[in-house]
Formats: C-alpha cells, structure tokens, sequence
C-alpha cells in the first residue's frame, strides 16, 4: 500500500513522506463535539434535469475564473499500448505518451450516468501500464469520463463544480504540495456554488451536512486503524481518511473566511486560487497568504458558526 501512495506522489506531484496524520487530541475532541452536533436534514430530493448540470455549473466557473483545457484520452491512446513502442530512451517514451492524447474544454469531457448514490461523483484517469518513477513524473494524467450518478438532484451541479476543479488541478503536477490539501479547493468550491446557488435556503445547508457527515465518517475509519485493528483499515485507507479529514477542515476554514469578507476580498481568494490554477503558485502559498491552516482549522465552531447552530 506504501507503494500505490508513493505513486501517488509520482503521478500528482505531492512531496509527501508521511501519509496519514495523527490523531491528536485536538482533532479528537473535535470530532467528538462535531458528533454531538444536532441538525436536521431533509430526506426529501427533487430530480432535475441532467441538460442543467453542465450549463450551470460552467456559468459559475466563468463568472469566476479562467479555466483552462484537460488533458483528454484520446481513442488513439486507448488503443495504442506502450509495448513494443520504438523508442531510445525515456525521454522519447514520455514525449510519445504525452502527444498521444488531446487537450478539450474541461465540459466537454464525457459524463458517465451510473448507478451510485445521488451525491457520488469521481474522474476516471488513464493509468498508463509502465509505473517507473522517472516516467510517472514527467507525464499527463489524462481523464477518460466524469463520472456522476444517475439520480441527477439539485447537488449533482455541486458534485461537477467539485470534479472539474480537481480536472483543473491535475493538469498542472504539482499544483497542490501536500496530499493531505489535494481535496481542499474541490471541496471549497462545491460551498461556494451552494452559496451562491442557495435560493431555498436548502442547498447549502444539505452540503455542509453531507461534509459534517462525511468528516466523521472518515475520523471513525481512521480511528479503527489505530485502535481497531481488527477492523481491516488498511494503511491506504487511513491515508484517504486523513486527506479528507484535513481537507474538509481547511475547505470550510476558507469558506467561513469567504463568506465573512467583503466583495474585495472575496474577489481577492478567487484572484489567487487562480494563481494556482494559472500554474504560478502552488496551494500551500495562498494558504499561507489567507493564514489557513490544519491547524487553526480544527474549530467545531466553524461548522456550527455555517449550520447557524
């Protein structure tokens, strides 16, 4: 398992040596108050149509930023293996892979409907069969489809705004330094389109909730792992229990300060997130610049402050 996170470094760019985070006492009485939260939510989800998903959320993305194409696999690259391809040396082979596929408008990647639960969404990658460390490093990971679920709601908007921003991530390796913030902005972002989508009053009420949930979902999985053993919480997963605990924090921690800034500095957090999606920063600089940290983000509070509990 150490392996297929080292790879990970390789493929994204992180510079991770360490890839699940303790459990401190802060974090522990944080997520012991967080459980203690009472709320409600609404079991009630009306449908809407799959044609608005793409227009609203790409009407959200420019108003805001300046996106850039994906790397795309193209039908080239999903037939054509790296076998028996004649090349002198790696340089060559990673050139060879990198023409191979496309650069399109991150909307026009494919969306694959499936059968998952409503607020399901993830990108399926082209994972080339040659994992040698010179060669992951210096490649395109190349996205093949979106995938959302079937059961299109009002959150499946939310669930692509998050997904296209990890595409515009990915497209620059090493864009985000530290594993444990590669959900930060995706997260953020998915607050920020509820925000300014939040006609009912609903919206991102449900959001907040579906990431209160998720946070202690995923401190109970990482819980097991250090003293549950028995469990079967493997070292994989504790690590994408850690990044989701550390990004859910740290995205809500930035949310709270947008959503109490003026319109100047709200202007001027998304100025600098496309600092990093422009390729001139990485993640950690802005955070530092806006004071975000893992560590002043462990604060029940925020939540609390958001859910108006």
């Amino acid at each position: 398992m150490q392996n297929l996170l080292i790879t990970n470094n390789q493929i994204y760019g992180y510079t991770n040596k360490e890839f699940t985070i303790p459990l401190t006492p802060k974090l522990v009485d944080t997520a012991v108050l967080l459980a203690q939260t009472n709320y409600q939510v609404s079991n009630h989800l009306t449908s809407i149509n799959p044609k608005l998903i793409i227009p609203s959320t790409k009407s959200f993305y420019e108003n805001k930023f300046k996106l850039f194409t994906v790397p795309y696999a193209s039908d080239l690259m999903l037939k054509v293996g790296l076998e028996n391809r004649e090349v002198s040396n790696l340089h060559e082979l990673v050139c060879l892979y990198n023409e191979s596929g496309l650069l399109i408008d991150p909307f026009k990647v494919p969306i694959m409907y499936v059968d998952k639960p409503f607020l399901y969404g993830t990108l399926s990658f082209q994972i080339p069969n040659l994992l040698a460390d010179d060669f992951l490093k210096h490649i395109h990971l190349f996205v093949k489809w979106i995938e959302l679920s079937k059961k299109t709601t009002p959150f499946s908007p939310v669930t692509y705004a998050h997904e296209i921003m990890h595409l515009e991530l990915t497209r620059i390796k090493g864009s985000i330094g530290n594993y444990f913030h590669s959900e930060l902005l995706s997260i953020f972002i998915e607050l920020v389109y509820a925000y300014e989508n939040n006609q009912d009053g609903i919206l991102l009420r449900q959001v907040l909730i579906n990431r209160l949930n998720y946070f202690l979902f995923e401190f109970d999985n990482l819980f097991k792992y250090y003293y549950e053993k028995e469990k079967g919480i493997d070292e994989y997963q504790a690590a994408i229990s850690s990044k989701y605990l550390v990004s859910i924090l740290m995205a809500l921690n930035l949310f709270d300060l947008y959503t109490h800034s003026n319109n100047l500095l709200k202007k001027e957090i998304i100025n600098k997130i496309q600092q990093v999606l422009d390729g001139n920063k990485k993640l950690e600089d802005i955070l530092n610049e806006l004071d975000i940290s893992y560590d002043n983000s462990l604060d029940c509070n925020i939540f609390k402050k958001q859910l108006h509990l």
